[in-house]
């Protein structure tokens, strides 16, 4: 219906006598009432939405039991990350033992961080896969792209040769005896400029998860366990994190689309990660059962109690 003069005066003249009413001509009538006794829909009146129903989409966002999992996971990373950069302080910047308690809640905070929201199950043309099956993947297609680019360098500085030295070679080495000097010429030439270039070699950020295999662990937990504890002490294990966020189009297929690996939550872990590169792990990983470890966080350490608060309060 649309809102023509002849619509205005009609409404005006239907609810004329309704302006005196408490409500001033806003409101519904009920048939008992007085002012003609019409009875006007809610739904042709001029009416902002209210709050509650513009915030039942954003609270059942929020309310996804894997996106509540993912804050948990954020908000105590962010403590145990304090708490454990408070204890290397401490101890001059080197942790060298795993008795501490910070330092055992983030490699188990770290491993549920992997596994949520990891697609459990076989998936059609993947198989049985798990977390390590990932990280193997990340590393190979990491490493591939490592020596692609050392390739490309190699072959950027390495100078071409002319027509002319390419003739000049093809006739030397047909010539027999004679040409035997400029062909050993040549040859020397090239291995000048090979021996120049720099050989393609993987980093030693690529051999983690040939290290781990070293180990003889069984389970893949076991393994995703010591590929941790090997990125602390080569402090590259933010830059692992940050490879795994890129492989997106990858990780589309073992995880679901809430995971926190999949989220912009990760950006910010990656950054908390970053930080711990300040400190110098040395952590013995031989003899060490990680197949069969159980891990439990004492929330009650982060925590912070009344009585503190009020202390805390008191003394400023």
């Amino acid at each position: 219906m649309t809102n023509s003069p002849l619509h205005a005066a009609w409404l005006k003249k239907t609810f004329a006598s309704d302006s005196n009413s408490p409500d001033g001509g806003a409101g519904s009538q009920t048939p008992g009432g007085g002012g003609g006794g019409v009875v006007w829909p809610d739904l042709l009146m001029s009416r902002t939405m209210p709050v509650h129903l513009l915030t039942t989409q954003q609270e059942s966002v929020s309310s996804h039991p894997m996106i509540i999992e993912r804050n948990n996971l954020m908000a105590v990373a962010d403590l145990v990350i304090k708490q454990l950069l408070d204890l290397s302080l401490r101890l001059g910047r080197k942790i060298e033992s795993e008795e501490y308690p910070p330092l055992i809640h983030l490699l188990y905070l770290l491993e549920l961080i992997l596994k949520h929201g990891f697609i459990q199950g076989r998936k059609f043309g993947l198989g049985q896969k798990n977390v390590w099956d990932v990280l193997l993947q990340v590393e190979s297609r990491r490493r591939g792209a490592n020596n692609s680019s050392a390739i490309n360098t190699v072959a950027a500085s390495t100078p071409a040769m002319s027509f002319r030295s390419l003739l000049s070679s093809a006739t030397s080495t047909a010539g027999g005896g004679g040409g035997s000097n400029g062909s050993s010429n040549n040859g020397v030439g090239s291995n000048k400029s090979t021996s120049s270039a720099p050989p393609v070699v993987s980093s030693e950020s690529d051999g983690i998860c040939a290290s781990v295999e070293c180990l003889s662990l069984k389970t893949s937990l076991g393994k995703v366990r010591a590929w941790l504890r090997f990125g602390l002490m080569q402090k590259n294990l933010a830059d692992k994190f940050k490879a795994l966020m890129d492989a997106k189009s990858m990780l589309t297929d073992y995880y679901h689309p809430e995971a926190l690996i999949c989220s912009e939550d990760a950006v910010l872990l990656y950054g908390r990660l970053i930080g711990l590169n300040v400190v110098d792990f040395n952590l013995c990983l031989k003899d060490q059962d990680f197949d069969n470890q159980n891990f439990c966080i004492d929330l009650t350490k982060y925590l912070r109690k009344k009585d503190d608060y009020f202390d805390s309060e008191l003394a400023s």
